[in-house]
């Protein structure tokens, strides 16, 4: 049955006034073999409605270049929510938030040095009807008008907080109509007179409110721009919050505070749960705040929610499903079983170790030569390393200053093939000293991209490696090579016949477990607490990073990652700690 939604003096679903109570799971956050249970999990809390938002980037990885398959397939997930009659609240804006690497938008977006984000610059505008043009069909056969289950969709996510050019908002929302988008549109900002009129676009969108608490006082506001009681809505209902690396525990919210928030603002208006299952930010997906100096978010997007990142429902869970039992009644589903195997648990050693800087040409995908070093964007990458090598000669011995102008965001530095320097932030700025010999000098330079701002005014200065140029005691040094590692040939390089050469001091491992005859038969994680930095990949699946500084101190891995009997996990550990064990774990370790 189709879910037609009419907004009028309240929202009316096939003629009938209903109050909408929604949870948010996001699609590219969960492996899609746990999309249905997820959703099953959702009805059984009682929740009528499903929200997600969609990420630009990840679905136009590279311009032009568009993807809907595995975690992608926006598609499939809509009909499963559709399979089990679910209202669908989907946050498609160009500017999706999220926590998420840059926002939503694609790093390529970054090519056009006068492209203004979130403008109406004529080549962001192009740039979206671009991507909204090929989303459309996907997304307008699934639209309540045409018969399917998306009751809404987001025109902008917070832009109140942002700016408040209304022809940008204007030029948005005529992009949707040209696609046949227009269908209850809304916004959502917070909750303030001045963010709330900044994001608002009046009577052509409807006004919504992020907030997690004193739900009173909230919809008070939101009602001045709603002018119906019976239209407030709670488009971010915040019922936990997100970690940063450098974090000094995981942020919780107390079930019971949570719960009495949630009451209050059922009372009042509709709600969406954020988040009702967090998931997991794989590969590079995670985005960063700006506060001071970078802060990027961890691998895991667990947000203390009512359904654990692997998928266990928590005491919260329960608090809330009793919560909206009072304001709804929804039939409970039988739910799929997804349970950690309490069984399972093991250690496997001797992995096969590889110098990074032995085999420079054989990791990385693509090398690329410039008189001046190029920024990751102008090179066609988007995520992970870049290795920058020069070669200098002197004609005497001396200690010299490299400085690195506008290098993001993580800097490993090797001179003559000796480790010289791991810096980050605001000490990038401040140079390094390194020893230089009579003849030719090998300076290499590793640039992680830790993952782009998300949100605020810094989204404008997200290039990241190495933008302006480098200098040695002032002078600008030239000719460089750059090595793209981004690990999207992942699965060739199991192939590769690596050097096992090690002449580099600290270069970076990879670090490879060959996983024989073990089958791996439910979810699990790997133990992080004696590795330091660095990414970690299950087969050909980028799980995402790890941080000695924690707060989090293992990686979720989904049982569909594994194979039948014969595996590899990949390590590749950054900061020269040497790793001799890939431990399992049945307990997460936020």
């Amino acid at each position: 049955m189709s879910k037609k939604l009419e907004i009028k003096d309240g929202f009316y679903i096939n003629n009938t006034k209903t109050k909408i109570v929604s949870g948010a799971i996001h699609y590219f956050r969960v492996v899609p073999e746990y999309w249905e249970d997820r959703i099953i999990k959702l009805i059984e809390m009682g929740c009528n409605t499903i929200e997600t938002y969609v990420p630009w980037n990840l679905h136009e990885p590279y311009e032009g270049n568009f993807c809907f398959e595995g975690i992608a397939d926006l598609n499939h997930f809509l009909e499963l929510c559709t399979k089990h009659q679910l209202n669908i609240i989907l946050r498609l804006s160009p500017y999706i938030c999220a926590e998420w690497e840059f926002g939503g938008f694609p790093g390529w977006l970054l090519k056009y040095d006068n492209l203004r984000l979130r403008s109406d610059c004529a080549i962001f505008l192009q740039k979206v009807d671009n991507f909204y043009k090929k989303i459309a069909p996907i997304v307008g056969q699934h639209l309540g008008k045409n018969g399917g289950n998306i009751i809404m969709l987001q025109v902008e996510n917070e832009y109140g907080s942002f700016s408040y050019d209304k022809e940008y908002l204007l030029k948005i929302y005529n992009i949707m109509v040209k696609y046949g988008l227009d269908y209850n549109l809304f916004t959502a900002d917070g909750p303030w007179d001045n963010l709330m009129q900044q994001g608002a676009i009046p009577n052509l969108a409807l006004p919504t409110g992020n907030f997690g608490s004193n739900a009173p006082e909230r919809f008070k506001n939101q009602l001045e721009f709603t002018k119906n009681k019976d239209l407030l809505m709670c488009m971010e209902f915040w019922d936990g919050w997100f970690d940063c690396w450098g974090d000094k525990k995981h942020n919780t919210r107390a079930a019971a505070e949570a719960t009495t928030e949630l009451e209050a603002a059922l009372k009042l208006g509709s709600v969406n749960l954020y988040m009702f299952h967090g998931g997991t930010n794989f590969g590079f997906w995670n985005g960063s705040n700006f506060k001071d100096k970078l802060l990027p978010r961890v691998t895991s997007y667990d947000y203390d929610a009512p359904l654990s990142e692997a998928g266990e429902r928590r005491t919260k869970f329960f608090a809330f499903q009793n919560a909206i039992k009072k304001y709804l009644q929804t039939p409970v589903k039988k739910t799929l079983s997804v349970e950690l195997n309490q069984n399972f648990s093991g250690s496997f050693s001797n992995p096969k170790k590889y110098s990074l800087l032995d085999n420079l040409e054989t990791v990385c995908r693509k090398k690329v030569w410039n008189k001046y070093p190029q920024n990751m964007e102008k090179l066609n990458q988007n995520y992970g390393y870049i290795v920058y090598k020069n070669i200098f000669t002197s004609t005497y011995n001396f200690e010299g200053k490299l400085e690195l102008f506008d290098t993001n965001d993580r800097v490993h530095i090797y001179v003559n093939k000796v480790l010289t320097a791991i810096i980050e932030n605001e000490n990038i700025k401040n140079g390094v000293t390194i020893p230089i010999v009579t003849g030719e000098n090998e300076i290499i330079v590793m640039v992680e991209n830790l993952g782009r701002v998300n949100y605020g005014p810094y989204i404008h200065m997200q290039k990241k490696g190495i933008v302006d140029n480098v200098t040695l005691d002032k002078i600008i040094l030239i000719n460089w090579e750059h090595y793209v590692l981004d690990f999207e040939n992942i699965a060739d390089l199991y192939n590769h016949n690596f050097f096992e050469t090690f002449t580099y001091q600290g270069s970076p491992i990879l670090n490879i477990f060959n996983l024989s005859d073990t089958n791996i038969f439910q979810d699990t994680f790997i133990d992080t607490s004696k590795y330091h930095k660095g990414q970690i990949f299950v087969n050909d699946f980028n799980l995402g990073r790890y941080w000695k500084i924690g707060p989090q101190k293992n990686l979720y891995v989904p049982k569909y990652l594994f194979k039948a009997k014969s595996n590899k996990v990949l390590i590749f550990e950054t900061d020269c700690v040497g790793i001799s064990e890939l431990l399992f774990s049945n307990k997460e370790s936020l």
